[in-house]
């Protein structure tokens, strides 16, 4: 069940002494709800499945390459802002963090990959003096959306949108493997970013989310710098 697209979301437990087990399945079942026969679920399968592949990561990207996206963006984020509001990332475990730059084999090994980054993107700091915004499903990440499209210049606006967008699909996706109501979007998520749904591996699945999120983080972490050397700092006081 745990490979099946239409229980791919879903979670179950069985007893110590194995006599025993129980499977709870999430919402995403309804898109098989129609389905009579062997032959139908297979055709759905095929329409949820069968997806062009999009770019693929590189064949041997460096193993620190997420960590180091989000140490770069750290630092230059501690620039933009003179240092005055000291480090954008939450970083408790630095063993957590390590643990980024190693393979998920397994599905186990990817949603703990995923429940890392979560804790990260969704543990952002709110900048002092910033007007707090109320986080909803679809717009986690809209209060530092909000802050960078608010100091940046215009030109920056549309990458940003986009560098949030990818990094909120990467939240869906991790939020697919913890509840099975997300599912669907998670799903989604992982054929936008051209991983298959399910992925035909972990480790590739995890290559490509990684991959996706390094182009994001980046992308933010270039409009920033490139605001610092335009005008020689980041925001002023006034700002």
């Amino acid at each position: 069940m745990d490979r099946e697209p239409a229980t791919w979301a879903s979670s179950g437990s069985i007893t110590a002494d194995r006599s025993d087990w129980t499977r709870g399945v999430g919402r995403g079942i309804v898109r098989f709800e129609s389905v009579a026969t062997i032959e139908e679920y297979v055709e759905q399968t095929i329409a949820l499945t069968d997806q062009p592949l999009g770019p693929q990561p590189l064949s041997t990207p460096s193993p620190l390459g997420l960590v180091a996206s989000i140490d770069y963006l750290d630092v230059v984020w501690r620039l933009f802002n003179d240092t005055r509001q000291g480090h954008l990332f939450r970083l408790q475990s630095a063993q957590r963090l390590a643990q980024l730059a190693c393979e998920a084999n397994t599905a186990e090994e990817f949603d703990a990959r995923l429940s890392t980054i979560g804790d990260l993107l969704r543990g952002l700091r709110v900048l002092s003096g910033e007007k707090p915004q109320r986080r909803t499903r679809d717009t986690p990440l809209g209060a530092f959306q909000a802050h960078l499209i608010r100091v940046l210049p215009a030109s920056s606006e549309t990458r940003i949108e986009r560098a949030i967008e990818t990094l909120t699909k990467v939240l869906a996706v991790r939020d697919a493997s913890q509840h099975g109501d997300a599912g669907r979007r998670g799903a989604d998520a992982m054929v936008t970013f051209g991983a298959g749904y399910p992925p035909p591996t972990w480790a590739f699945g995890w290559s490509v989310v990684s991959a996706r999120m390094i182009d994001a983080l980046d992308a933010i972490r270039e409009e920033l710098l490139g605001s610092i050397n335009g005008d020689g700092n980041g925001p002023s006081d006034a700002d």
